[in-house]
């Protein structure tokens, strides 16, 4: 049989297809400038700044909504199928229970360590923002933008939340039926 035509295949497209059908792009493009002007404090950059992001915005309502739907499926397709999804639990399980010996608490980081750590994430951050944006955004905008950013994904509550919120929507991507016991995810539901 090829995979194409497979039974089960073509109804798990059309089960995704339908989901994607729900997920609108001006509230994701929306949702996504919301957080740059709210991380990058564009709402005190200078008039030339803040038009730049509005035209940039504005050069985005150009996306057609069928290439960010493809996007979409695509991306679901990949990472979230049964395959993956057990390779994600397989991950969890060797993090906690390495060689089947339950998690142990590493050495405490010397500061000098921690200060290292912390150093060359926020540097991988850098690296990984786009020299495009940040052209835009201006060089005191974007370090303090991602100062703010690095800041936050050093702090371990808004880490838990956000795994806690992951993992609510994965589950409930699953199993449908836990959608009156799975809170967290609800948050992101109740913004939108």
């Amino acid at each position: 049989r090829q995979t194409g035509t497979d039974p089960s295949r073509l109804a798990m497209i059309a089960s995704i297809k339908s989901h994607i059908e729900c997920v609108k792009l001006s509230q994701v493009r929306g949702s996504v400038f919301e957080l740059v002007r709210y991380i990058f404090d564009l709402d005190s950059a200078n008039f030339f700044r803040s038009q730049m992001v509005a035209a940039l915005k504005t050069l985005t309502l150009t996306l057609s909504g069928n290439g960010f739907k493809r996007l979409l499926l695509e991306n679901h397709i990949k990472y979230v199928t049964g395959r993956s999804i057990a390779s994600y639990i397989k991950f969890v399980r060797e993090l906690l229970w390495p060689n089947g010996v339950i998690f142990q608490s590493a050495i405490p980081l010397t500061p000098k360590e921690s200060a290292d750590l912390s150093s060359s994430a926020r540097s991988l951050l850098r690296q990984s923002f786009p020299d495009q944006l940040a052209a835009v955004l201006g060089n005191d905008i974007t370090e303090d933008g991602l100062d703010l950013l690095h800041e936050m994904l050093q702090n371990r509550l808004v880490l838990k939340s956000m795994i806690y919120m992951m993992l609510d929507t994965l589950l409930l991507a699953i199993f449908p039926e836990l959608d009156d016991v799975l809170t967290c995810s609800q948050v992101l539901d109740d913004i939108v």
